[in-house]
């Protein structure tokens, strides 16, 4: 099975994953949101803090309250060409970075 980033790689490039890669990966991101809210929640210790936890819940929960089309809009779908170019440009620089 490919690489979890090479699975999102090729799903923001417009391709379609196999049932088995789309499935794990939602699990996979699913537990990364998980061990990364439980993290913020344990180490909220002030004031900002607490904000900062908040803003961080308000977004989980405005996404997970809409469906995938709704919270990507056209802009950021992945079969847009133009979110695609931006993507690659992004991610391009990302591995070279990651890579050194």
């Amino acid at each position: 099975m490919r690489k979890l980033s090479e699975i999102v790689d090729s799903c923001k490039n417009g391709e379609k994953p196999t049932i088995d890669e789309a499935r794990l990966t939602i699990c996979v991101l699913d537990d990364l949101l998980s061990f990364e809210t439980m993290h913020l929640m344990h180490n909220v210790k002030s004031n900002s803090m607490w904000e900062e936890y908040k803003e961080h819940f308000n977004r989980f929960k405005s996404a997970f309250n809409q469906s995938p089309t709704d919270y990507l809009d056209d802009e950021y779908h992945p079969d847009n060409q133009g979110m695609q170019k931006r993507h690659n440009a992004v991610a391009e620089l990302l591995y070279k970075i990651m890579d050194d």
